[in-house]
């Protein structure tokens, strides 16, 4: 796992005490602009100030070792017959199709407290894992060989030859910039890389951008299932096992579905219920969230919850009711002044096995990143 090294603070001082008066460690804002050279005018204006927090989230040694346990007990929950039967039952029938990749940069959301992490959600194609190890100099040799091991889970020894990064519209993505730092990670892998738009796809028994094959598609899109039109083709690729797709649906349907936090107990995992009528007494306990969310889109916090938006919950028919946890704080200075701001951790994990981590600070009821001296934050790993 990566992570940034010890800080040359305190140790005496918590990691709650740091993240509440400790303005120490700042980034480096020549990192961001030596980053930035990297990219072209495009990718670059993306870099917005709010993308990155300048200073770091401290945790806890014994925070870090109980995310891993609980990273590896939910991925071990997703190889149980009973588990995936359920997963499965509710998924679209292309969820069952298993060409043997596991899915990279699986991203598990957690908020911190005196219970210790409380994972929040899991989501199969979260971004920012290389944009964090890029501004930090951290090594990325765990991501290229998680891209060969799932080439390799689905093709064997056969050679790997073009990579595609696919997102709707990607050159108006605000991930834009990691798009073009992958095509640059596969490139100098010896790869050819493109980034494109499912639309731009075509499938005549072989993927194809732009006429040139597709072996394999590193997947970034939001349909999780391939559902869309503009996805057809490469809905049609990956259903005959004509191209290798991470994430792929099935990922999506075992890990991510909200639903399936309700069928989990693990230690970790906050208590979450299907919505029920009788839980509007009570919803100021609540976060009700639909099955496939994404961005927090469609999320309600229940102390903020109107009769109008109960209403459409209760008839969506596919919400979970999630036992509220408090975001952790940080306060971090903006324009010279603090300000107390939330903060969650995020785990990218592959097969059950923690690689990085960072942290998202933010203001807001949701994560965002468009809040003033927030972003995405480095994690100092501490004794206490």
């Amino acid at each position: 796992m990566s992570a940034l090294p010890d800080p040359p603070v305190a140790p005496v001082l918590s990691a709650r005490r740091l993240n509440a008066e400790c303005h120490c460690l700042p980034v480096d804002p020549a990192r961001v602009e030596a980053l930035r050279r990297q990219l072209s005018l495009t990718a670059a204006a993306a870099l917005t100030p709010t993308l990155f927090a300048m200073e770091p989230v401290f945790v806890s040694r014994a925070e870090v070792e109980a995310i891993e346990r609980s990273v590896a007990a939910l991925h071990a929950c997703t190889r149980e017959p009973a588990y995936r039967a359920r997963a499965l039952a509710r998924a679209p029938a292309i969820a069952a199709d298993d060409f043997g990749p596991d899915g990279v940069f699986m991203a598990y959301d957690f908020h911190l407290g005196d219970d210790g992490p409380q994972l929040i959600e899991v989501n199969t194609n979260g971004g920012g894992a290389l944009l964090h190890a890029r501004l930090h100099g951290l090594s990325t040799d765990a991501f290229m060989e998680m891209f060969r091991a799932e080439w390799a889970a689905q093709r064997g020894d056969a050679p790997l030859g073009t990579v595609a990064i696919v997102d709707d519209r990607p050159w108006e993505q605000p991930m834009l910039p990691e798009f073009e730092l992958f095509a640059g990670l596969f490139e100098a892998a010896g790869l050819r890389a493109v980034i494109a738009d499912p639309g731009e796809l075509t499938f005549d028994g072989q993927l194809r951008h732009q006429g040139h094959p597709v072996d394999l598609v590193y997947n970034r899109l939001t349909d999780f299932y391939l559902e869309a039109p503009r996805s057809d083709a490469l809905h049609r690729a990956h259903r005959s096992g004509a191209v290798v797709v991470t994430p792929h649906p099935r990922a999506h349907a075992l890990h991510a579905d909200k639903r399936n936090l309700v069928d989990l107990d693990v230690p970790g995992v906050p208590e979450c219920r299907a919505v029920e009528a009788s839980q509007w007494s009570q919803r100021r306990q609540w976060y009700f969230k639909p099955a496939g969310s994404h961005g927090s889109r469609g999320v309600y916090r229940g102390a903020k919850l109107t009769r109008a938006r109960w209403t459409e919950v209760l008839t969506a028919g596919d919400y979970v009711a999630q036992r509220e946890v408090p975001p952790p704080r940080r306060t971090v200075l903006v324009g010279g002044q603090p300000h107390e701001l939330k903060f969650d951790v995020r785990a990218f994990a592959y097969r059950g096995r923690v690689q990085l981590l960072t942290a998202r600070i933010y203001q807001g009821q949701t994560t965002n990143l468009r809040t003033p001296g927030g972003g995405f934050a480095p994690v100092v790993i501490v004794p206490r």
